[in-house]
């Protein structure tokens, strides 16, 4: 009889807890702080224009992280820091041990996960996996302490340290909340080769990420549908979804395919990117697969800023982005002093590599600040093209300049430092001087058909000993051009066209063949791509020249680089448009002319944000189609317009 009265108020007890409302969940907010592309830029990021603030320095950027992490602490907000790639080269300082001391300073700075970038691979596969091993082997690297994530990337056997220390994603506990954080890195075919550096193809694999297509017809009505067949992003997302509260995905993969990932995905709940150098200081973002809005972030390059985001993560709902800043990193701030000990090592090993006597010889002088001709014609752009052609005493020379180093350096006394450090790139371990120049054989008709297409699609890159004029067209001739282009090229497509190409004074011989001049990268990079370089650039090979040997001698040479139009305008600081990466400082090519700049295939830099090695992969395609047409040297060029 007890028994049965205590199992029946025991069971009415349970009742009565089932009946009653369950506790309200409760949003927890979180801090996200993320930096992309710091390019082992460990001293500072430079001044971008004259007269802006000095920013950068990894001592700085972790010392003000340490400040937001501990003023969110305060508010009883818990933080996580991401890095979204291209952390170990891109200075000067890469270069003693082959990254190494880089490496070891970003370790301490306190990142939770970061992504891998192309920049990070460098080196190749072999000389990355050894690298991993020996921060393992300092206790500075494992899995739990610093994942580096890259869900996109397969590695093979041999890379034994790679596979134990890269996950696909990682799981990050604030405040009783779950966050997953996958990872993706670039798959642009100008990068694709760069693993294979002294390694094996099966070492190091860069695989797609988004979903495939495939059409599948009804046998009964022969009716077509479209099927989506799951890609590895929405594969990742899948398997994190039901673990966690939300999913950040940690891109080095640019602007334009984050937006694109977003659109391809589902589930997805903030994008946090780099690779693109985009300073994005309001919030984007796109709708993906279910109508959903995902933010898309980006803190630009080099460290200028530190991207701030506060989201409301509440279980079973989406997240909720509260607020977003980018925040400079003032040069002359607080330093951590761990990282600054490690970033004057850093230096000390740079200054002992080479000595001093033989970095501060002066070598001449310059009347303007030297600038990335990353964004159109600079004097710095033209000094290297110059130097690069007649290092070899070829007819043109190439240049791009995206090889260039973003800091810009002050104008003044150049030093051999200072040349070095405008073109701080190498690919294997012993390459102390540098990367080489490279010379090719390429038919005129492909020099002229690829200054066209650049300043047709809003490419910029660098030539020597050509010459030729920038036209717009008129809005009748570009309304005719517009209808007869492909879908996929009209909204690519600028409203300037290069005319009257020449070649040392005279017009361009079609099929004559001519001697190139070109940095190793930029061959190396277009036979990497595609096999079909080969038939248009041929007998690409390695010459006795550096890229520091050509400066050096041309400076020494023309004792002074002169002034070449505004060249502070070519560099713009920030990127503020939500759904097109458009460049800021638009060129007219006539006012370049006027003020004594190179003409500019920058004449409308307005390309929909396609990646270089998409529109080197297009590019291929239209010579490979006019080379079909049999042209003779009477062939009028300008009448090839249409077919590019």
């Amino acid at each position: 009889m007890l028994a049965r009265r205590f199992t029946t108020t025991l069971f009415l007890w349970l009742a009565l807890v089932l009946l009653l409302p369950a506790p309200l969940a409760r949003a927890v907010t979180i801090q996200i702080l993320h930096t992309n592309d710091l390019h082992a830029s460990m001293e500072s990021a430079g001044i971008p224009r004259a007269g802006d603030v000095e920013n950068g320095g990894w001592a700085q950027i972790k010392a003000k992280m340490d400040a937001l992490t501990a003023s969110a602490a305060a508010q009883n907000i818990e933080t996580i820091r991401l890095d979204a790639g291209d952390f170990i080269e891109g200075t000067m300082l890469y270069f003693p041990n082959h990254g190494r001391d880089v490496f070891r300073a970003y370790l301490q700075m306190g990142y939770d996960a970061s992504a891998l970038g192309n920049h990070d691979w460098l080196m190749g596969a072999t000389g990355l996996n050894t690298l991993f091993g020996e921060m393992t082997e300092l206790g500075l690297l494992t899995p739990k302490n610093h994942p580096i994530l890259s869900a996109n990337i397969e590695l093979g056997p041999r890379m034994n340290h790679l596979r134990a220390q890269m996950k696909p994603y990682t799981i990050i506990e604030r405040a009783g909340v779950k966050i997953g954080v996958m990872g993706l890195s670039t798959t642009e075919a100008f990068y694709k080769w760069i693993p294979k550096i002294r390694s094996r193809k099966s070492d190091f694999k860069l695989k797609d990420y988004l979903d495939s297509k495939r059409t599948i017809v009804d046998d009964e009505t022969g009716e077509e549908r479209t099927e989506y067949v799951p890609g590895i992003a929405n594969k990742t997302i899948r398997a994190l979804k039901h673990r966690v509260d939300a999913v950040v995905a940690l891109t080095h993969i640019g602007f334009d395919e984050d937006l694109e990932l977003v659109q391809g995905t589902r589930n997805l709940d903030l994008v946090v990117g780099g690779h693109s150098h985009t300073f994005l200081e309001t919030l984007s973002a796109a709708f993906d697969r279910d109508g959903n809005s995902v933010p898309v972030v980006q803190t630009g390059y080099s460290g200028h800023s530190i991207g701030r985001v506060l989201i409301d993560v509440e279980k079973g709902k989406k997240a909720k982005v509260l607020s977003y800043e980018l925040i400079d990193v003032p040069t002359d701030g607080r330093k951590d002093p761990v990282v600054a000990t490690s970033v004057k090592t850093a230096q000390d090993e740079f200054r002992k590599m080479y000595g001093p006597e033989y970095l501060d010889k002066e070598i001449g002088k310059s009347e303007v600040r030297l600038v990335s001709g990353k964004f159109g014609p600079t004097a710095f752009g033209k000094f290297s093209v110059d130097a690069i052609r007649e290092s070899l005493d070829a007819d043109v020379g190439i240049d791009v300049g995206a090889f260039h180093s973003e800091k810009p350096q002050s104008a003044g006394v150049v030093t051999r430092q200072t040349l070095m450090d405008m073109y701080p790139r190498k690919f294997e371990a012993d390459q102390a001087q540098g990367l080489s120049v490279y010379r090719a054989r390429i038919p005129g008709f492909v020099i002229a058909l690829g200054i066209k297409f650049a300043t047709k699609y809003g490419l910029f890159v660098s030539f020597s000993g050509v010459d030729y004029k920038p036209t717009k067209l008129t809005e009748t001739e570009y309304a005719k051009e517009y209808k007869k282009a492909t879908e996929s090229k009209r909204d690519m497509m600028g409203r300037y066209r290069a005319k009257d190409i020449t070649v040392n004074g005279n017009k361009v011989c079609l099929l004559c063949t001519y001697n190139v001049a070109a940095p190793e990268s930029l061959i190396r990079g277009a036979y990497g791509i595609s096999f079909l370089t080969r038939l248009v650039i041929w007998g690409g090979k390695r010459s006795e020249k550096t890229i520091w040997d050509a400066f050096e001698e041309h400076l020494s040479k023309i004792k002074v680089i002169r002034r070449l139009g505004n060249d502070e305008r070519y560099n713009p600081r920030r990127y503020t448009d939500s759904y097109q990466r458009k460049w800021i400082d638009k060129v007219d090519a006539e006012q370049v002319l006027e003020e004594g700049g190179q003409p500019a295939s920058a004449a409308e830099l307005d390309h929909d944000g396609v990646s270089t090695s998409k529109l080197y992969e297009m590019f291929l395609k239209d010579v490979m189609r006019v080379k079909a047409l049999k042209i003779n040297n009477q062939t009028d060029i300008d009448s090839l317009d249409a077919e590019i």
